[in-house]
């Protein structure tokens, strides 16, 4: 029995709301140099305490926030966010941990999280900022149906985009 919520699933992943029976793996994940280092340009280090305040905001605001967990293994992949919503644009974020990368989780959370948003949340465009030195990613992206729309809003970003 999990003690989370599937809120959706695709072939191999359940999305759970986030919730605090996740934070050592939270913890574990941002705090790695090898993933955090495609998330942020500053180095990152998140306390338990810290992550554990973050869930809290995020639940208590009901954001679109979602634990992925293999539904197989029941192993944690890692994070994805639909967020900055507006006049139907969205952008989203996804981590997902060193363990688990290369099994092609990422192009099928991408299609599923771009699937939800439009049909769930009705929205018209996603976006995505993603480094340009993370080749990886952005064919992940690109394979999921995001193309390159310009440069992102910070050095080496680029900006891709989803549309209906």
């Amino acid at each position: 029995m999990n003690d989370y919520e599937i809120v959706f699933n695709s072939e191999r992943i359940n999305f759970c709301r986030i919730n605090e029976m996740f934070i050592d793996d939270y913890v574990t994940m941002i705090n790695n140099p090898n993933v955090s280092r495609y998330i942020s340009s500053n180095a990152m280090h998140v306390t338990y305490e810290e992550e554990r305040d973050w869930i809290r905001s995020r639940i208590e605001e009901n954001a679109h926030v979602f634990t992925m967990v293999d539904r197989e293994t029941n192993r944690f992949i890692g994070n994805i966010e639909i967020m900055n919503i507006h006049n139907g644009m969205a952008e989203i974020g996804i981590c997902i941990t060193e363990d688990m990368q290369n099994n092609h989780y990422g192009r099928e959370a991408m299609v599923a999280i771009t699937n939800y948003g439009y049909e769930v949340m009705n929205l018209e465009t996603i976006y995505l900022n993603v480094f340009d030195f993370n080749t990886r990613a952005i064919r992940c992206y690109q394979n999921a149906g995001y193309i390159i729309a310009g440069p992102g809003p910070e050095d080496h970003d680029i900006r891709m985009v989803h549309r209906r």
